[in-house]
C-alpha cells in the first residue's frame, strides 16, 4: 500500500488551463518502487482529481523511501512549485492607514495596478459600500494572493488583525511581515511563521521587495534610478508618521 500522495498547484497568467499541478508520490519500499504496487492507484487519484477539477499535471516526482527521515523528493516538489500571486492583500490595522497609503504608493510605482491591490482601510482599494466586511475579507485570502503584514503595536491591538493573521496560517498563504519600527522581529508573536521580512523604512530590504514583486507578478522592471527616487521619497515621508506617532 502507498503512504500518501501529495500534489501542489498555482495559478498562473496566460496558459490555456490557468491552474498548474505537480505530483508527488511516494512508496514505503524498494520492491513497492519497481512493482508498482501502490504506485499506480496514487496516479490514477491524482490524475483524476486534476483532470475534474481543471488543473494541467506539468511533472511528477516519484520518491522509494522506508522512513521518515528528510525527504529529497518532497523538497524537490515544493521548491520546484511556481508561485505566481495574482494579488496583494495587506493586513494592517486602521490606525496604521497613513503609512499603508506610502506602502500602496510603492507597490504601484514598482508597477501593480490598483485591482491588484486589496487594502480594507483605504478607499478604492478594499471594501464596497454594502458588502459584508467579514465574508469580503475571507474571499480575497486564498492561494492567489501575497499578504503583506503591517506589524506594530496597534496590529496586535486589533481583533480583525489576528482574524487575518489566523486566516493566513490556516491557508498556507505566502506572507511577508513589513514591521514598524520601534517594533522589532524579537516582538513578533502569533501563528506567524519566522518569514523573511523587514522593516518598513529600510531601503535596501525595499529594492529586495521590489524584485521579488517583480519577479512573482511578471512585471517589467522599473528603472533602478526613478525607482529609488520613489522610493527615498516615500521613506522619508514613512519616518515623519513614525516620529510623530
Amino acid at each position: 500500500m502507498f503512504k500518501y500522495k501529495r500534489w501542489f498547484t498555482h495559478e498562473r497568467w496566460g496558459s490555456d488551463k490557468l491552474k498548474q499541478a505537480i505530483a508527488y508520490y511516494r512508496v514505503s519500499t524498494d520492491k513497492q518502487g519497481k512493482s508498482g504496487l501502490g504506485l499506480e492507484a496514487q496516479q490514477f487519484t491524482v490524475e483524476r482529481y486534476c483532470n475534474q477539477s481543471d488543473y494541467d499535471l506539468i511533472t511528477c516526482i516519484i520518491e522509494v523511501q522506508s522512513t521518515r527521515k528528510y525527504r529529497a523528493g518532497l523538497f524537490e516538489a515544493i521548491t520546484t512549485t511556481p508561485y505566481f500571486p495574482t494579488k496583494i492583500f495587506i493586513s494592517h490595522a486602521s490606525s496604521d492607514s497613513h503609512l499603508v497609503e506610502e506602502v500602496i504608493d510603492l507597490l504601484e510605482n514598482i508597477g501593480l495596478s490598483s485591482s491588484q491591490i486589496f487594502c480594507s482601510s483605504i478607499e478604492g482599494y478594499g471594501i464596497k459600500l454594502g458588502d459584508n466586511f467579514l465574508e469580503a475579507i475571507k474571499k480575497e485570502i486564498d492561494e492567489s494572493v501575497l499578504v503583506l503584514f503591517i506589524l506594530g503595536n496597534n496590529f496586535y491591538s486589533s481583533p480583525v488583525c489576528l482574524c487575518e493573521m489566523g486566516a493566513v496560517w490556516v491557508k498556507s498563504v505566502q506572507h511577508i511581515p513589513i514591521l514598524i519600527p520601534p517594533f522589532d522581529f524579537l516582538d513578533i508573536k502569533g501563528v506567524i511563521p519566522l518569514t523573511q521580512g523587514f522593516k518598513i523604512n529600510d531601503p535596501k530590504k525595499w529594492n529586495l521587495f521590489k524584485s521579488k514583486i517583480e519577479v512573482d507578478f511578471q512585471l517589467t522592471s522599473l528603472d533602478l534610478s526613478a525607482w529609488e527616487r520613489k522610493r527615498d521619497k516615500a521613506i522619508r515621508v514613512i519616518e515623519r508618521i513614525i516620529n510623530l506617532s
